[in-house]
């Protein structure tokens, strides 16, 4: 199998670099992510919210939301446009955002913050 090229799917696959390093609640990381050839997934992967601390969810799909705003600056940083849909299939309640990379301006308050998530570490002390 052959791996997409081009700005769009580089941007991609970057975007799901910086969606890895996002902060999330108790370094649960609980998303998932689907990278496809047009789009990346985030999805919210139940089986690490951290209950019973977040019994409904709430703590994950912040956590969630952290993942995709990285994504979305790895995007600016590809200098494309990120386009997004929340939570777009009612039948899958998983799928929290679908993230395009397009052509166009980023905005360039995202482009300026991606030097900064290779910067970001865990920090565990008291």
């Amino acid at each position: 199998m052959t791996r997409p090229r081009g700005p769009a799917a580089d941007a991609l696959r970057l975007a799901a670099d910086r969606a890895m390093r996002a902060p999330s609640v108790a370094n649960s990381q609980p998303w998932r992510l689907a990278l496809f050839r047009d789009r990346l997934e985030v999805l919210l992967d139940r089986s690490r919210q951290a209950l019973p601390r977040d019994p409904v969810g709430r703590e994950l799909v912040l956590s969630a939301g952290a993942a995709l705003f990285n994504a979305r600056v790895g995007v600016a940083g590809s200098h494309l446009v990120d386009a997004v849909r929340r939570f777009p299939d009612p039948a899958r309640p998983e799928l929290a955002a679908v993230l395009r990379a397009e052509p166009g301006v980023p905005d360039r308050r995202l482009t300026a913050l991606a030097p900064a998530v290779d910067l970001r570490h865990s920090n565990r002390r008291p």
